[in-house]
């Protein structure tokens, strides 16, 4: 038995998953021979773990529907093992829950496991319960919630676990990420990434610089968040974590068609949508047809654009996952606006607006009042356009974001003010070019940056006007 422990462990670490699950279905096997040999409490104990440990292998592999019978069996045992193993067994409902989008039942789960965790001394236990019930709330795009509760996490794996540490860290900097705190967030990453990498962690090694180079994307560094998400993606293949990869692949197409790589962004689209349907993963999927919705409306193929659209928005309103329907309403928006669908814009936009301000995501609110200036100043309306437009510019000064979102943000905001006659429009003007140059100097690749600068609206922004 002590061998069929260690030879499951190693097989997990290096991704030998088929042969570690072969390795513990016949540990199992030689449990069920020892009834009557060893004490049964022992047995049962060992049973326990050896599930555990199957579990693991099943989800890094992303079988999770096979999962659900082990997830069941760990229930039955735990009810002859007590409270620690009830909790344990309650941790894991809960994980699969998470990972098949019952969000609901899964906090339900997990709660239940918080209660029964304060019962015993197993603080690790208590820690990692907490980490799950903020993932949830992640997952149902209540960040600062799950913010509070990884946090609280965090606090115990410090002194008591430094892999769980590194796990905790990466965490709470995507929760900074999603409330808009990007340089905080990037600490975070950091503090985590030096663990992994100290540990030999390969793998989470991996996923961080896959994080590091999404945040980056969102202070307007695209080539440094490139080159880290290359790296991502090449110990994502090396080690065969596919749920990695395709969380990677979705991040460096979005960055290479923030780039003005529409096609390449596609292509990682449609491979990273393709991995997420063969690990069944509803809300990588959700995402991912997203994505492949605003690829397409940038490449102007409309009707494909919304269709993809309107399956990701349906399946964010299935499995509850309110950050994602936000974004999907904002795109529909979006898509109708550029259709020329003022009034149907215009109620997405209030539709989305209204799950931002539950989530006080500012973020998502700032680009939905982008798109509702720029309905406004569609419609005539310049004087509700410009307003609208300032309070975008507030949040963008607030949080310091970069790139693409201020360049917009600054562009339209001179497009309302000339409309206008306003003697500001030329600063406006400006600050568009200034951004865009800005963001482009830091593109030291020079066919990426002549690209970029090639963008339809980079090219509309520089040639309206020179900069002084």
């Amino acid at each position: 038995l002590e061998w069929i422990f260690k030879a499951v462990n190693e097989h997990g670490k290096r991704y030998h998953l088929e042969e570690g699950l072969q390795v513990a279905e016949q540990g199992l096997r030689l449990l069920q021979k020892l009834a009557g040999r060893l004490p049964e409490r022992e047995r049962l104990e060992k049973e326990f773990d050896l599930i555990l440990e199957q579990l693991d292998l099943l989800f890094k592999g992303g079988h999770v529907q096979a999962a659900q019978e082990n997830v069941e069996r760990l229930l039955t045992l735990a009810e002859r093992l007590g409270v620690l193993h009830q909790a344990k067994a309650l941790h894991w409902q809960a994980f699969w829950h998470t990972c098949t989008a019952q969000y609901q039942e899964a906090l339900r789960y997990a709660q239940e496991a918080l209660k029964l965790s304060d019962q015993h001394t197993d603080a690790t236990l208590k820690a990692a319960i907490l980490d799950q019930i903020g993932l949830i709330h992640f997952r149902m795009g209540d960040y600062r919630t799950a913010l509070e509760y990884y946090q609280q996490s965090l606090e115990i794996f410090r002194t008591r676990d430094r892999l769980k540490e590194a796990h905790a860290w990466n965490d709470c900097a995507n929760a900074l990420v999603k409330l808009g705190e990007y340089r905080q967030a990037l600490k975070h990453y950091e503090a985590s990434l030096k663990l992994y990498r100290e540990l030999q962690e390969q793998k989470k090694a991996s996923a961080i610089l896959n994080n590091i180079g999404a945040t980056l994307r969102y202070c307007g560094e695209y080539y440094q968040a490139l080159r880290s998400l290359e790296q991502a993606c090449a110990i994502d293949r090396t080690t065969g974590d596919r749920l990695g990869l395709g969380f990677s692949l979705c991040n460096l197409a979005q960055t290479y068609r923030l780039l003005g790589c529409p096609q390449e962004a596609l292509t990682l689209s449609e491979e990273a949508y393709q991995i997420f349907s063969s690990v069944e993963d509803p809300f990588g999927q959700c995402m991912m047809e997203r994505w492949l919705g605003v690829t397409y409306r940038e490449l102007g193929d409309y009707e494909r654009a919304q269709d993809y659209v309107k399956r990701a928005l349906e399946k964010a309103q299935a499995i509850e996952a309110q950050a994602e329907e936000g974004e999907c309403l904002l795109e529909i928006a979006q898509i109708l606006l550029d259709s020329g669908d003022h009034n149907g814009s215009l109620q997405s936009l209030q539709q989305a607006l209204q799950l931002g301000q539950r989530l006080a995501w500012s973020y998502l609110i700032t680009r939905i009042y982008l798109v509702q200036g720029a309905v406004y100043l569609a419609q005539g309306d310049a004087q509700n356009a410009l307003s609208t437009v300032q309070a975008a510019l507030e949040l963008i000064t607030q949080h310091g974001w970069g790139g693409e979102l201020p360049i917009r943000a600054h562009y339209l905001n001179y497009r309302i003010l000339r409309a206008l006659n306003h003697p500001d429009a030329a600063a406006a003007l400006r600050a568009a070019q200034t951004k865009l140059l800005t963001t482009a100097q830091q593109i030291t690749d020079n066919p990426l940056r002549e690209r970029f600068l090639s963008i339809p609206l980079h090219r509309q922004i520089l040639q309206e006007a020179p900069v002084d």
